[in-house]
């Protein structure tokens, strides 16, 4: 008899667990779903993106799926499949991969009057992309072991040889930045020039800003095209004041993170819901503290460390636009220059 009753109860039990696993599954089903494409370290538990769905399903009434689409580029390849894939916002492009973004799918428009935002962010603002965050690019260094440049004629000195780290502009948006930068200012043919020149100061080219980055960490490079922002981490987790932005009198390119509702979506009304609710003051704190960038909109980064940051002055790149044209050409001479 107590056998019995035993194994009535585990029963009993595994059922019960089985029943309330399908009721849970059978309300979520019931509930609007949001698709959103972004970028590993945006949804990565140090990201801003958990948290930030944590926070927008408490008053949605719906489910948010984050889909880990790879970088820029890759988002850009995914979206080419939009109509056998289903996604209602994309979080991670930038104002170089919105060129090619925007001649693979259409995009909803959106009106975002009464947003007080940022001039350095509302630059890249369109009636189909929004600016989220933003931030000057430069070279990261640690002043306790190398002096920092000061013009970009200054990385070819001798204490910078093998010393840099940087990206491959093929795959990664922070070195095809540097790329345009170097171009912007010098223009092409001396732009070049000056690559080959660079090849000898460079420790190594990336795939990604996370592996470049990763070599700084470990002191394997000495310095890494970064954003001007990436001392701010260091400073509050790694109490390391050493780490440093280089400040460049030629001036410096930004990079604006975009988001945008692809015109294919499903649920383009909580999709829109969710691009204002990241333009709030507190979903920019969460962004500015997890993503270590600027805020979009004005009012937020005053009293953090971010106001700690040297002055800089932004560069207005008005090469870019025609450079961006003829990516694939520049990516190219690039490679012929660096001798990669």
């Amino acid at each position: 008899m107590k056998k019995f009753i035993i194994l009535f109860l585990m029963v009993s039990f595994v059922f019960g667990i089985f029943y309330f696993k399908n009721s849970s599954e059978n309300t979520d089903s019931h509930l609007k779903k949001l698709v959103i494409y972004s970028y590993t370290s945006f949804q990565s538990p140090s990201g801003p993106g958990q948290e930030l769905v944590s926070q927008f399903q408490k008053f949605c009434n719906c489910r948010v799926q984050l889909v880990n689409a790879g970088d820029a580029g890759l988002i850009i390849q995914r979206l080419k499949l939009q109509k056998e894939t289903r996604v209602d916002l994309v979080i991670g492009l930038d104002q170089l991969s919105a060129v090619d973004a925007i001649n693979v799918t259409g995009w909803k428009t959106l009106d975002l009057s009464g947003v007080q935002w940022r001039p350095e962010a509302s630059e890249f603002l369109t009636a189909e992309f929004v600016p989220y965050d933003w931030a000057p690019m430069t070279f990261v260094y640690q002043k306790d072991i190398i002096d920092p440049a000061q013009t970009l004629d200054d990385l070819l000195l001798p204490r910078f040889r093998k010393k840099l780290s940087l990206q491959d502009p093929r795959m990664s948006t922070p070195g095809l930045q540097f790329l345009l930068w170097v171009l912007d200012v010098k223009g092409e043919k001396e732009g070049y020039k000056f690559l080959s020149q660079l090849s000898s100061s460079i420790y190594r080219v990336s795939p990604s800003w996370t592996s470049s980055y990763g070599l700084f960490q470990n002191k394997k490079a000495k310095a890494v095209f970064s954003y001007m922002t990436s001392p701010v981490y260091h400073w509050l987790y790694d109490k390391n004041s050493n780490v440093q932005p280089m400040i460049f009198k030629e001036g410096h390119p930004v990079q604006v993170e975009l988001m945008g509702i692809p015109d294919g979506c499903k649920s383009c009304d909580l999709a829109e819901q969710f691009v204002r609710f990241m333009l709030t003051p507190d979903s920019q704190k969460i962004l500015m503290t997890k993503n270590y960038m600027l805020p979009a909109i004005v009012g937020v980064s005053e009293g953090t460390p971010f106001e700690n940051l040297p002055k800089f002055k932004v560069r207005s790149m008005t090469r870019s636009s025609k450079l961006i044209k003829n990516k694939k050409k520049i990516i190219q001479q690039w490679f012929k220059s660096i001798g990669g």
